[in-house]
């Protein structure tokens, strides 16, 4: 029951991400709150996490879908962006998100090649 209930939050979770990122990314500009990062550094660090958790909660998905269902989801929130007057769209922020993206589902695969040689090296041993 208990790993029944984990697995559905474990769906929910990269969808509840994503939300918070849709929700920061359409509120007016005086409205957010600042990290005192560069702006691109917190579409990584989004983006990343955003990445992983897909990699992490639907692991039947290729990594290329993710990529695409992720960068498609900045595309669609710089477009929103620029019809908001105190938002901006840039280029640049799309950059971000794709290189956010590509190291969170690089370190997600990064993991699980590492347990699996572990798992591998241990049967040997058996």
């Amino acid at each position: 029951m208990i790993i029944k209930i984990l697995k559905i939050i474990s769906k929910i979770l990269p969808l509840a991400w994503a939300s918070i990122i849709f929700i920061l990314c359409i509120l007016p500009a005086n409205q957010t709150l600042s990290s005192g990062w560069s702006d691109k550094i917190e579409h990584f660090i989004a983006y990343f996490i955003l990445a992983f958790l897909f990699r992490f909660s639907w692991a039947e998905i290729k990594t290329i879908r993710v990529l695409l269902l992720t960068n498609l989801f900045g595309l669609i929130i710089e477009i929103t962006q620029s019809y908001i007057p105190s938002r901006v769209a840039e280029p640049n922020d799309l950059l971000a998100n794709l290189i956010g993206s590509f190291a969170g589902t690089l370190l997600y695969t990064l993991i699980i090649s590492y347990k699996k040689d572990k798992i591998t090296q241990n049967m040997y041993f058996l």
